[in-house]
Order: structure tokens, then sequence, then C-alpha cells
């Protein structure tokens, strides 16, 4: 289990076994993470890289699900504003992820699963519908860190078919920004 073995499967998938998750881990850490650190290789490479990662070994690098799992899931409270760049370079990792390799993702609840993905493709998908970048993040990390969240969306809508405005009440009733509506 070397970086070594990643990549002679990934030359040659014919020769040899499926990297294992340590071989992952392994180049993971030595190809990706370190050199993207040092700023040897620039995010978009970095992004790409796992991607590639992801789809030749079928695992996702154990370090980067958990900052993954982390980052989708802080209290915006608790986030220094430097980190909102990590969010959204996850959110864009773990959506385009979903997209080519969905069977990475768990079901029940161990690493990243569902409402990973779904908090990763809000955000993702309200900076495409021209929401600034930190309300994308601050809104959908607050109604996905709500526990409560489902129940008041369920019943703002439900509610809302008795006014004239489904945008005005699904805004006032969740409390967030009125400019992070496209998407909710």
């Amino acid at each position: 289990d070397t970086t070594e073995s990643f990549i002679n499967y990934a030359q040659n998938p014919t020769t040899g076994k499926k990297p294992t998750q340590q071989a992952t881990d392994i180049f993971f850490d030595e190809k990706l993470n370190k050199p993207f650190q040092n700023d040897e290789i620039t995010q978009d490479e970095y992004e790409s890289g796992v991607l590639d990662t992801v789809q030749i070994s079928g695992k996702i690098p154990s370090q980067l699900e958990g900052q993954m799992k982390t980052t989708l899931s802080m209290y915006k409270e608790n986030m220094p504003a430097d980190y909102k760049k990590s969010v959204i370079s996850n959110a864009r990792i773990v959506s385009k992820m979903y997209d080519q390799s969905p069977t990475v993702f768990t079901k029940d609840g161990a690493g990243l699963n569902k409402k990973d993905v779904t908090t990763a493709q809000t955000i993702i998908n309200r900076i495409s519908a021209g929401v600034p970048e930190d309300v994308a993040v601050d809104e959908t990390l607050k109604m996905a860190s709500d526990v409560n969240y489902d129940k008041v969306y369920e019943k703002a809508v439900k509610d809302s078919l008795d006014t004239d405005d489904l945008k005005d009440y699904v805004v006032d009733e969740l409390e967030i920004e009125d400019n992070s509506w496209p998407l909710i």
C-alpha cells in the first residue's frame, strides 16, 4: 500500500488490484495535500486531483472526508472568516464527486452522506444563482445545522399557501437574508 501502487493501478488498471484505503490516503497526502499546503499546486489542480483520486480508487481519502464533513456541518458562528473559502472548495469537490462517483457516499450517516451532498450542492447552486459567497455559506450552514429547519420549512411552505407571496413568507419565517432566496 504505497503511492506507487496507487499510480501503477491508475496507469494500468488491468495489471493490479484496486487501491486500498491506505494507498488512497498515502497518495492523497503525498501528491495532493502536502503540495497544496506548500503552494506547489493551485486550488483547481488540487480539486481536480481529488476528483481523479476518488474516481480511480472508488474511495474518499480519509483525512479529506473528515475535513469535508466538518466544514459542511460547522456552525457559522464558530467559523473564522477565512474558513469560508475552504467550505466553498469542499462544497465544489463534494458536489462534483457526487455527480461522478455517487457510490462513495454512505446512506447510514457514517462518513459523507446525502445531507452533506445536499448542503454542498445548495452552497454551489446559490453561488451560481448570484447569491454572494459569504451569504450562501452562512445561510446554508445555518439551515443545515438547525435541527428544526425541516419542520420550520415544511410549516412555512404549508402556511404560505394562505398568503399571496411565498417568497416573503418563507424568507420571514426562516429568518434568512432576502438575497439568498433563489435556492432555499
